[in-house]
């Protein structure tokens, strides 16, 4: 009898520690994984929402629409891209078939004003009848978005515009792209296609940056001022660990310092600068302006990678200098390192979606600028914007008629034997209201060639549309 209750015993404790665990378990995916799974683009269950709600609409800065739900031929709803490919990579699709991106999927409970998944709100979201979602307003402007599709037409790669203080992005290009209104017919082309079309580029592709990194390079030596001499000769070349890194067509500069060595974007002034200033302060810069941090944004966006590390060794300290090697960026994270600079070393955060509005036109939610990290001093950023501006001034496809301006070029080398060419820039010089970050993947072109063109005509229409 005694043995038969010890058993009885030993398999309550069993069942008790089963339930404790499968309490646990579904405790821990209620408040842990809950968001990340009611937000998953392929939970059919936002499916059954929107049999209930009708999806908001979406528009620009000026109130046009760029998405909306409308009525199609046999009486369903349809989700509605007015503007076809313009947009595709920042609000993505709305699809049965293939899920949420962009927008559409991060602000999905907005967009049809579903409250959180309590038990609670989910009686009120069956009992209080709400027929429409709530609406977007977005910081982009259609006039801006043309415009910058067109100068990146016939190119791979991305355009951003932004405002450096604000955070606000006024224009977010991804080429090539797709007609979100024809996702379920093109699929099957779209998932086999080489050029990777769905890939939102501005903020998921990684790319050798070349010369550009050297304006937080730059940062990294004006920071080290105290230690670092900031002049240099300049022979054409440098040796590191045996290996001979040369400047553009080998050309020896001569006597120059920091502000001419950015103008004549030296390999060599970068490479021996930044080993003087060394590993630790490179990693401190560099994280300071994101990189191998998540950057918050209402996009996926990858994480820019840099090698800086205090155990780094030598050649790759000097590659990751001038921006090859093992750096790989995403050029939101270039827009916003050259933002930090216009903006006296402060980052903010990337704004996509200024206000969240209910159909009836009562305003649920502003959203406003953040900050992100305060890269550098505005001392240290004050001087390099004015040598920015001595860059520009040296490069005619970089000015902007009327308008001052500083930006940096490059052009990067892949693995493929073709370069990414790159601009970064800002405008007006005096008080920045726009900052710019172009690349042209596997252009084989030079960046001051035409990747910079691309940006001052950009940041020149800005400047006559937006005050």
């Amino acid at each position: 009898m005694q043995k038969t209750n010890k058993r009885i015993i030993i398999v309550l404790y069993a069942l008790v520690i089963v339930f404790i665990f499968l309490v646990l378990y579904l405790a821990y995916f209620q408040i842990v994984k809950a968001d990340k799974i009611v937000n998953n683009e392929y939970n059919s269950r936002l499916w059954v929402d929107e049999t209930k709600y009708i999806r908001g609409e979406i528009t620009d800065r000026n109130g046009t629409v760029i998405a909306q739900t409308i009525d199609g031929a046999d009486g369903e709803k349809i989700r509605n891209y007015p503007f076809g490919s313009l947009y595709c990579h920042v609000l993505g699709y709305a699809s049965t078939d293939y899920g949420k991106t962009g927008l559409e999927q991060s602000y999905n409970k907005e967009l049809l004003n579903i409250t959180k998944n309590t038990p609670i709100d989910e009686i009120k979201n069956l009992v209080i009848e709400n027929t429409k979602g709530n609406d977007i307003r977005t910081t982009l402007d259609t006039e801006l978005q043309s415009y910058a599709s067109e100068l990146m037409e016939g190119h791979k790669g991305s355009v951003i515009l932004m405002n450096p203080k604000t955070g606000e992005v006024y224009a977010m290009v991804s080429k090539p792209g797709f007609d979100p209104n024809n996702i379920s017919g093109d699929w099957d082309n779209l998932i086999n296609d080489n050029r990777s079309p769905l890939l939102n580029r501005s903020t998921q592709g990684l790319y050798t940056p070349g010369s550009v990194i050297k304006v937080i390079t730059a940062t990294a030596i004006l920071e080290s001022a105290d230690r670092v001499d900031m002049n240099y000769h300049d022979e054409g070349s440098t040796v590191v660990d045996g290996y001979t890194i040369n400047n553009f067509e080998h050309i020896a500069h001569g006597d120059i310092n920091l502000q001419w060595a950015l103008v004549h974007s030296s390999n060599a002034y970068f490479v021996d600068k930044a080993l003087e200033v060394g590993p630790a302060k490179m990693t401190e810069v560099f994280n300071r302006f994101m990189f191998n941090r998540e950057i918050p944004f209402d996009l996926n966006t990858e994480i820019s990678m840099s090698p800086f590390k205090e155990d780094m060794t030598t050649s790759d300290l000097a590659a990751a200098a001038y921006g090859q090697g093992k750096t790989l960026v995403t050029p939101l994270n270039m827009a916003l390192s050259i933002s930090a600079i216009a903006n006296e070393g402060k980052m903010v955060k990337p704004i996509l979606v200024s206000r969240i509005i209910k159909s009836d036109g009562e305003l649920v939610r502003n959203i406003n600028t953040e900050s992100l990290s305060q890269a550098t001093s505005a001392e240290v950023a004050n001087d390099l914007k004015e040598y920015l501006k001595t860059v520009v001034e040296n490069y005619s496809t970089a000015q902007i008629p009327g308008l001052s301006s500083g930006g940096k070029t490059g052009t990067a080398e892949t693995g493929s034997g073709l370069t990414h060419a790159w601009y970064v820039g800002f405008a007006p010089y005096e008080d920045p209201k726009f900052a710019v970050a172009v690349v042209l993947e596997e252009d084989g072109t030079l960046g001051g060639t035409t990747a910079a063109p691309i940006g001052a005509r950009l940041m020149e229409r800005a400047n006559e549309l937006i005050e």
